[in-house]
């Protein structure tokens, strides 16, 4: 709208030129306002903006009371004089002002030499004196009701004053931890001042209330780095990327070497509860990426009760406990141990009969296989409380007492030695004043719970039999075990445990399974291990042979090790080396040396087969030479039974 200003009552034919010229110094009188309508939408509501533009008075003629009532023939009177005092003080007053100045206040007098000019609208004399309101933001003029019409010659009526609310306004209660003082922030206008208006679109935008200016350059690297990671939300969008690939697949190997589940066809009248995906970006202190991790939850929330769950409570530790053990700790200047359990949920046997839908990545086009569930899952309903359960007989099962007081508190008294044991869910504390038995707890649960990684291939003294519970798909077992055979041509040292566990392949059972998965845990800690071939080599033939049964049997393991050692002598010729001394045959046992050397002892002899006395002739030949080596240092061990760490570690870094 542009606000022009000029005198009213002016003869019209009088030259416009004259009246521009000679009214130029005077100041501005009433004002008369024209409005360019554009053409708008005849649907939408017409809503005109006010661009305010001071001409002072006689730079043009007014308009005439014909094009003034043509104009504004479709606003309201309080939208009249709401333009009117716009144009007479350059301001918008607020709605409030408006309201007051048009029902109080009075026009201001005009000068001596200009007589009052009536209302366009009306023939009734304006009022005299007009007390402005203060500025306020610009005005919207509402469009014009149908209903509505203006009178021309009829007086307008001041409306009533509006009540203002007295109710006191409070902030939402979900606020009261956020700062939410609104920032009116400078945004330029089509006039040449600067008018405060909040910000579009968003109401509080977060950059008008945090900075960032105060963190260091490492912070602020930290921040750009956490800020570009996105963690997936679903599986369709993990799957194209190949990190998430990897971590998918790493936690599925992980719950099939932990027997979780076993695909078979869901029996009639059982439901199968879903499963989903959960993905996390682990960070280093930097901001740079340590690992991505993928875990593979169960949507408990479809079990039924008495039928998928029955118990689910499971004890955690109580704050007094945990407070009063600390303050134990710090009193007797005890060391403090933290341990997590990695997977702490899927330790726990399940003893409900529980079918799960495949995982996403698992399930197979045409197969109606589900998973039948024998350990626990992330989700499950009764996960928590199987983990403790299972926690519970572990550690009890090592001489710790449960606590009556707090179901989270373990304790062991022996003599002057005390340890004490707390668990909240997966977390563990440590504490005591005995080191040893402290360092003996970590051990036992690291080998019950951690599946840590171990130094010898199998325990010392284990005995395997035809006792336990059978594997349901011994099909995995014999696949495993035909691997590690194939394996020891290169790595001798597992030569004894996949022996023992070749005997089992008709019917493996869980305790041999066990035992081969703990030959995979020792592989992987020394993957580097295998047969040196030294440049710094001889070529002298040396053998060493052993029997884990009394002296016959080391005898015989005697002639078999003569044996392979006259074969390797014949070979050693055709590749033209020439072996002359005597090949050394090593042995622990003194009574099958004496055999092997003195043939008074034929007698006590005599029911071994002839063709294994014909050790006796080599060595006369001086072709063999036997030596007595302690068992210590008896490197045939490895091949015959199973070693404790230090004998196997001493063993085979004499080799």
């Amino acid at each position: 709208m542009a606000v022009r200003t000029g005198r009213p009552n002016q003869n019209r034919s009088t030259n416009r030129e004259d009246r521009r010229t000679d009214k130029t110094d005077q100041p501005p009188t009433v004002m008369t306002a024209a409005l360019d309508l554009q053409e708008t939408d005849p649907i939408a509501p017409i809503v005109m903006t006010m661009d305010i533009i001071l001409i002072p008075a006689g730079s043009f003629m007014g308009p005439t009371k014909d094009e003034m009532q043509s104009v504004m023939s479709g606003l309201s009177d309080l939208q009249i004089q709401q333009m009117l005092a716009i144009m007479h003080d350059k301001s918008v007053p607020d709605k409030k002002s408006q309201v007051n100045a048009a029902a109080t206040n009075k026009a201001a007098p005009l000068p001596a030499s200009t007589p009052p000019s009536p209302h366009p609208l009306s023939s009734s004399p304006p009022d005299t004196t007009t007390e402005l309101a203060e500025p306020g933001p610009p005005l919207l003029l509402a469009p014009p009701a149908e209903h509505h019409a203006t009178t021309p010659h009829a007086p307008t009526p001041a409306p009533p004053p509006l009540r203002r609310s007295e109710r006191l306004s409070m902030p939402s209660v979900r606020l009261r931890d956020y700062v939410c003082n609104h920032v009116m922030l400078p945004i330029p206008d089509h006039s040449s001042s600067l008018l405060l208006r909040p910000t579009k679109g968003t109401r509080f935008l977060l950059c008008n209330y945090l900075s960032y200016h105060r963190y260091s350059l490492a912070h602020l690297v930290f921040i750009a780095k956490v800020s570009t990671l996105v963690e997936p939300n679903s599986y369709e969008e993990a799957t194209p990327h190949s990190h998430w690939q990897e971590a998918m697949q790493s936690e599925l190997q992980a719950l099939f070497d932990n027997h979780t589940w076993s695909l078979t066809p869901l029996p009639a009248g059982n439901k199968p509860i879903g499963c989903r995906w959960v993905y996390k970006i682990k960070l280093k202190f930097d901001g740079s990426v340590e690992r991505y991790k993928a875990r593979l939850v169960a949507k408990g929330f479809t079990q039924l009760e008495g039928v998928d769950y029955h118990d689910t409570f499971s004890p955690t530790a109580k704050m007094p406990t945990v407070r009063c053990l600390l303050a134990l700790a710090a009193a007797r200047n005890w060391p403090l141990h933290q341990l997590d359990v990695n997977n702490a949920f899927l330790h726990g046997d399940l003893h409900e009969e529980i079918y799960m839908l495949p995982p996403p990545g698992l399930r197979r086009q045409g197969e109606n296989l589900v998973c039948r569930l024998h350990k626990s899952l992330y989700g499950l309903k009764q996960a928590s409380r199987q983990w403790f359960t299972k926690f519970s007989q572990a550690i009890c099962s090592s001489g710790y007492i449960q606590s009556k007081a707090d179901y989270s508190l373990f304790t062991r008294h022996k003599g002057h030695s005390f340890t004490a044991l707390l668990i909240y869910v997966d977390d563990i504390v440590i504490t005591g004043n005995d080191p040893i038995a402290i360092s003996a707890l970590k051990a036992f649960l690291h080998h019950h719970f951690c599946a840590a990684l171990v130094d010898f291939p199998m325990e010392k003294g284990l005995k395997l039999s035809d006792k336990g519970e059978l594997l349901k798909d011994p099909a995995h077992y014999r696949r495993l075990v035909g691997r590690l055979i194939y394996l020891t041509i290169t790595r001798p040292d597992i030569t004894y445990s996949v022996h023992v566990l070749s005997r089992f392949m008709h019917a493996p059972r869980k305790p041999h399974m066990e035992a081969a998965l703990r030959i995979l845990r020792y592989l992987k800690k020394s993957p580097g291990q295998g047969i040196l071939l030294s440049s710094q080599n001889d070529l002298t033939l040396r053998a060493f042979c052993d029997s884990d049964w009394a002296a016959e049997a080391e005898y015989r393991s005697m002639a078999a090790a003569c044996c392979e050692l006259s074969w390797l002598r014949s070979l050693l010729k055709y590749l033209r080396i020439l072996h002359r001394q005597s090949a050394l045959l090593y042995c622990d046992n003194k009574a099958a040396l004496h055999i092997a050397a003195n043939p008074v002892f034929h007698e006590r002899t005599r029911h071994i087969e002839m063709d294994c006395h014909f050790i006796r002739d080599k060595i006369q030949e001086g072709l063999i030479a036997t030596q007595h080596v302690s068992s210590s240092s008896q490197l045939a061990d490895i091949l015959t039974k199973a070693l404790g760490r230090e004998e196997f570690n001493n063993l085979v870094q004499s080799s």
